[in-house]
């Protein structure tokens, strides 16, 4: 549980301890998460794309970029807090660790490891509709010059696009 931030000699003797006495119960509550890794990422990508698909789809066609930073930033950073095992120290931190400050440290080191990570996973997707949206507007403008062809006809094929393969590659990354 060692994140941004730093814990004093004291305290660092204290999460040691912490993790040592309970590993166990830590590893009892991740344990179908190590199992069954892959059908779970597979189950949480399946999530987020039923999730984000839509959102991903409006941003290509000029709508919404303030709701998909949002929704991606929160979907991502709770799958990030569930897949990381950071869920469990929320449940035995503060039922073991009576130090405030230690407890306060580690939960705050908690969230801000899914943060850095969402951050990360939504760098990426942002990269990732920046090209595709790119690519929709040089294929539409194409089809516009030589076919007349209007750009919202081309909605009708990302509507029903799942994106449930990069969903997947980014939780690849937790």
């Amino acid at each position: 549980m060692f994140g941004l931030i730093k814990y004093s000699d004291e305290e660092l003797d204290i999460v040691s301890r912490f993790m040592i006495d309970h590993h166990d119960e830590y590893t009892k509550m991740v344990r179908p998460f190590l199992l069954y890794d892959t059908i779970v990422r597979v189950g949480f990508a399946f999530g987020l794309s039923l999730l984000l698909d839509k959102v991903i789809t409006m941003v290509l066609f000029g709508k919404s970029l303030s709701l998909f930073f949002a929704l991606v930033l929160i979907a991502y950073t709770l799958t990030s807090f569930i897949l990381s095992g950071n869920y469990a120290y929320f449940i035995l931190v503060p039922k073991y660790v009576k130090e405030k400050s230690v407890k306060y440290k580690m939960l705050a080191n908690a969230v801000i490891n899914s943060v850095v990570d969402s951050m990360i996973m939504t760098l990426l997707l942002t990269l990732f509709v920046a090209i595709l949206y790119r690519n929709v507007v040089n294929v539409s403008s194409v089809l516009h010059a030589k076919y007349h062809i209007d750009v919202t006809d081309l909605y009708g094929l990302f509507k029903n696009l799942p994106f449930i393969f990069i969903h997947f590659a980014m939780l690849g990354i937790i």
